[in-house]
Order: structure tokens, then sequence, then C-alpha cells
């Protein structure tokens, strides 16, 4: 305890301010509860009085000293151990939080495709149920809008098996069905589809479409929606009382 002008106290207060953590036994010859005390807050491992020191104590205080050390040095590993675990844990909940914002977001995005979708076929299902209205004595007339109807109501059919199979929207994939079809049938689908918006909007609509046909490996419903699109993006922003050209050719193979 006694080092000159300054105590072992002063000493431990000193390693402490320089991270020093050995474990210190602090050896004095008074019997003072005070100094004991602030010997322990100050990080004394052990607190020996002279008067009572001899081999045996020096000899277990020392391996009390050793063991306390040992113990905080345990300790601190697996404090270090299970702060890296939480952190994994932190890391893995704010990845799976990132996977489903991230799922959340493509099934909104798909909902509101599929329920754009929906609302395509139900034009020309309507035009068609007029014509079979006005023209019910003109049998062909009435057996083209019944074709009509009965491929825009499968179209339908396909979305709505999309829009229930809710697995497809996480996975981010549509299940195709591919086969062989000619591409003039799905232009016709598609075109059945923009001309009630082409009408709206007051647009000629021009067709270039060979009677040859040309197949493709595809699917049906899928390559329509591609064309419906892209023709009612063209009526949506053509201007008023303009032109919109459809031209399918074959070219190479």
């Amino acid at each position: 305890y006694r080092l000159g002008e300054r105590t072992g106290v002063d000493m431990l207060v000193e390693m402490a301010t320089r991270r020093c953590d050995a474990p210190v036994i602090l050896l004095t010859g008074q019997s003072d509860h005070e100094i004991d005390l602030a010997a322990m807050q100050a990080g004394a491992a052990d607190y020996i009085e002279k008067e009572r020191l001899d081999s045996v104590v020096l000899e277990r205080s020392i391996r009390y000293s050793l063991q306390k050390k040992m113990a905080a040095i345990s300790l601190e590993a697996k404090v270090r151990e299970r702060t890296r675990e939480l952190e994994q844990e932190v890391q893995e909940r704010r990845r799976v939080e990132e996977a489903l914002k991230e799922a959340d977001r493509r099934k909104d995005e798909f909902l509101a495709t599929l329920a754009h979708e929906l609302r395509n076929p139900l034009a020309p299902i309507r035009n068609a149920l007029e014509i079979m209205r006005i023209s019910a004595a003109k049998p062909d007339v009435v057996e083209r809008a019944r074709s009509l109807m009965e491929r825009q109501v499968g179209q339908m059919v396909r979305l709505i098996t999309d829009l229930l199979d809710v697995s497809r929207i996480t996975r981010k994939k549509l299940h195709l069905q591919i086969e062989r079809l000619q591409l003039k049938e799905a232009i016709e689908s598609a075109l059945e589809v923009a001309s009630p918006a082409m009408e709206a909007a007051g647009l000629k609509l021009e067709q270039q479409i060979p009677d040859e046909p040309i197949w493709i490996e595809g699917d049906r419903v899928r390559v329509a929606q591609v064309f419906s699109n892209l023709l009612n993006n063209a009526a949506k922003y053509t201007e008023r009382g303009g032109t919109v050209s459809v031209r399918v050719k074959r070219e190479a193979g």
C-alpha cells in the first residue's frame, strides 16, 4: 500500500487510466476497512494484511486472483461471442425484413398489373354482346362475336388463375403455357382488346397482316398481352384523330 509519495490505490487508479488490467494484490500493514474498500473499488484482485501473511495465505490469494482474472477473461470472451451472435441475428433479421418488403412490393406490383390486365378484355366482351343483340338475325356476325367473347373470357380465366396463385407473386414467376400458335391469332386478340380505346380516342387503325400463317412458339395469353399493352399505349399517347399502324412481316427465320 505504501509506495513513497503515492499509494497502492493511486497505482491502481493509474493502471486503470492506462488500461492495464493485470491482477493486483494489495499488501498493507494497516487493518483499515476504508483502505480495503478503496482498493477493491480501484480494481485490486485481493487485499492482504501483513500480520496475516504467510505462504498459505499468499498462495491462496494468488490462486484466487488468477481464477478471478481467468473468469473475467472467460466472461469477456462469452460477451464478445454473444455480441457477434446478436449482430448476426440483427443482420439476419434485417435481411428477412428487406426480403419481406421486397416480396410485398412485388406483390403490389403484380396485383396492380393483373388488375389492369383484367379490365382489358371487358370492353371487347361488352361490344360483342351489343353486336349479338343488334345482329341476332345474322348468324355469321353472331358467331364472330361469340368467338371473340370466347377468346377474351379464356384470357380472363388465365389472369384470374394467376391472381389466385399467390405463391408466384413472392417467387416473381408466372407459369407459361408454351404452345405452337399463329402470330395472327395473338395480334387479333390484342386488337380486340385495344379497339375500344382506339375508337374512344378517335384514332384510325391500319393493319397489314399477311394471310399466310406465321407460326411461333409461345404463351398465347402472354403474347397477346404484350401486343395489347403496346396498342393501348399507342392509343393513349397518339393525338386524337391520328393513326396507329400494325404491320406484320416475316424476315429470314
